[in-house]
């Protein structure tokens, strides 16, 4: 079940503090340094290809789905909901996965006070989908 957050404290604050215009959501110049600083923090060639898709994925949301201006939490939640009706829960949470991390680098390096997705949470996965390794054979333990 997915709890309400109250945005209310959050939309009082000054607009100014969660990005981007949209032509700079759109540079390729800070999504590639974002995609650096993961390299440079030993991200696999996996986890890189990973939030690549994820972040056009969101800027293709955001393009098609609001105006230009601030990003805010309801905006990544209403990302996250959209993604449920699509995809599995392993699939949401690749995808916002990306998102967070993302604006957390945006935050760290120094050019957001705050990120709208921080308090986005993951959607549950079913214990059906997580994987179960078989017991260990005796050679094995």
């Amino acid at each position: 079940m997915h709890c309400k957050i109250d945005y209310s404290a959050y939309e009082t604050m000054n607009k100014s503090i969660v990005p981007i215009n949209q032509a700079l959501m759109n540079s390729f110049d800070l999504v590639e340094d974002w995609l650096s600083a993961c390299q440079s923090d030993d991200a696999s060639a996996a986890t890189l290809t990973a939030y690549r898709i994820g972040i056009e994925i969101w800027i293709e949301w955001l393009g098609s789905h609001r105006p230009a201006g601030p990003v805010t939490p309801p905006d990544v939640d209403a990302f996250r909901a959209t993604l449920k009706k699509r995809y599995s829960a392993k699939t949401v949470n690749l995808r916002l996965s990306a998102v967070k991390s993302f604006y957390r680098w945006m935050v760290i390096s120094g050019r957001l006070p705050v990120s709208p997705a921080a308090e986005i949470k993951s959607v549950h996965v079913a214990d059906s989908q997580i994987h179960k390794r078989d017991e260990l054979a005796d050679d094995e333990v």
